[in-house]
């Protein structure tokens, strides 16, 4: 958690579409103006999906349990408790093991499908 200074928090206030977020100021590495935004020549084969493509598998729940998915699922409501979330460091565990079975399967799924 991070302490205040002289009871204060100093936070980084920014917009997320209609939500405006405050980040710890001691949390921010680096800020950037506003990129332009370009279309993908071809997409990532990571952000084409498992499920969507394949259907449900059950190793699916190894890869992202349910106890994961909960507080980000359809109708979670966010909290500011962090320890009503999953690490830094489990998100990326995670993300790295659905990239890794992407990167698996993909080869295998008929282009016709994506």
């Amino acid at each position: 958690m991070h302490k205040p200074l002289n009871g204060m928090f100093r936070v980084l206030v920014c917009r997320v579409r209609s939500r405006l977020c405050g980040l710890p100021l001691d949390a921010v590495e680096e800020t950037l103006r506003p990129q332009p935004l370009r279309p993908l020549k071809s997409p990532a084969v990571h952000v084409q999906g498992l499920a969507r493509i394949r259907g449900p598998q059950p190793p699916d729940e190894e890869l992202i349990s349910t106890a994961f998915r909960l507080p980000f699922g359809r109708g979670s409501i966010p909290t500011a408790d962090p320890a009503a979330y999953p690490s830094a460091a489990e998100i990326r565990a995670t993300f790295d093991r659905v990239h890794e079975q992407l990167l698996a399967e993909h080869p295998t799924v008929d282009p016709a499908r994506l």
